[in-house]
């Protein structure tokens, strides 16, 4: 799964939270974000950003 795949997979279970009104998972799924897009962005510095180079591992489990 790339980064890509990944912010939207977490921005789809942000908006079902906070429908369910889950705060608490919000704010658990926004700080996981956060980590991917600042992985995004220190990816793009380099200009190297290849999805499947890096994966991202939910540990929130």
């Amino acid at each position: 799964m790339s980064i890509r795949d990944n912010i939207e997979m977490l921005e789809q279970q942000i908006y079902v939270a906070c429908s369910e009104d889950d705060y608490e998972t919000v704010r658990q799924l926004e700080d996981q974000l956060e980590m991917l897009r600042t992985r995004v962005d220190f990816l793009h510095e380099g200009d190297r950003l290849d999805d499947n180079w890096v994966n991202f591992e939910d540990t929130s489990k």
